[in-house]
């Protein structure tokens, strides 16, 4: 898969990341073990937790829903790994930018700066919100992907609390007519699951504040996947 990304990077061109995703997939062994229905309801984020071990990395979860589903998704990355070690923050982080960007490229994806956020960044997010919405609304049927903790924070078999502005970004998608299919991502048996719940809508309560509505729609999102790590 990288040489064919490589290839079409340099060439300009795009490639199917669900065809790339169901190639990757298929060579696990044992099999993708996929519980529930992996049905799309419609337009709709789909949201998973972001799972990872040593040996298994994040960019599984997205060749696994993406190989699970009928649809081709459209998924929201971040823009660069970034560590709290000034080594790897020198050498890895800028590395990473770079094969990221052309990633998203090469898979039509869009990129959001990763967490924590920094203060310079904010235009930047700003920005992904407001392609990630144009696309919700000029899509025919929108299926977008979402990591929705944004980075390597839990234990397994949790979800960590989600970050500050999430509860936003899922309210103005929930506002052009997008439901909500949560997805858990865990191991068992050395087998990679994902376990896939039901489609939801977000219908905030009557909340005057931003602040307000942003943490009742992350406790939501984040309740409906632990639900799924819990089964």
């Amino acid at each position: 898969m990288a040489g064919l990304l490589s290839l079409a990077s340099l060439r300009g061109e795009q490639r199917s990341f669900r065809s790339d995703a169901i190639a990757e997939i298929d060579k696990l062994s044992p099999p993708l073990k996929v519980i529930g229905k992996a049905k799309i309801p419609g337009p709709c984020v789909i949201t998973v937790n972001h799972y990872t071990r040593p040996g298994f990395q994040a960019w599984w979860l997205a060749l696994g829903v993406s190989a699970a589903l009928e649809v081709e998704l459209h998924w929201i990355v971040t823009s660069a790994w970034r560590y709290a070690d000034q080594l790897r923050s020198w050498t890895i982080t800028p590395v990473s930018t770079w094969i990221l960007k052309r990633t998203a490229a090469v898979y039509d994806f869009t990129r959001m700066p990763p967490m924590p956020p920094r203060p310079e960044e904010a235009g930047l997010r700003a920005q992904a919100v407001l392609e990630i919405v144009r696309y919700a609304r000029k899509a025919d049927c929108p299926v977008i992907g979402l990591a929705p903790e944004g980075g390597d924070f839990s234990s397994p078999g949790e979800v960590t609390e989600l970050p500050p502005g999430l509860g936003r970004l899922m309210l103005h998608l929930a506002g052009v007519g997008m439901a909500v299919l949560p997805v858990g991502a865990f191991e068992a048996n050395g087998q990679f699951c994902l376990n896939f719940g039901q489609a939801y809508h977000l219908t905030p309560p009557l909340v005057t504040s931003r602040k307000a509505r942003d943490v009742w729609a992350r406790q939501v999102v984040r309740t409906k996947i632990q639900e799924l790590l819990e089964k």
